[in-house]
């Protein structure tokens, strides 16, 4: 059975994701184990919800690419 994170980690992945910014912390530990399972997937961590959400809008004029 796969579990959740692994579907949405997948999912982001398919959508073309390759950074994916947030908060590290015990309710995120699954879907940051997740993200590490694909080769070209990477987590940034950030302080809080509003710089992850910042890093993400800035990757995306940077590189024309989405990030979660």
């Amino acid at each position: 059975m796969i579990k959740n994170s692994q579907a949405i980690a997948d999912h982001l992945a398919r959508a073309g994701v390759r950074a994916l910014f947030g908060v590290q912390g015990g309710a995120a530990a699954h879907l940051i184990e997740a993200t590490c399972m694909h080769d070209d997937m990477h987590f940034i961590p950030v302080l809080n919800e509003q710089a992850a959400g910042l890093a993400a809008h800035g990757h995306f004029f940077a590189h024309g690419a989405p990030a979660g």
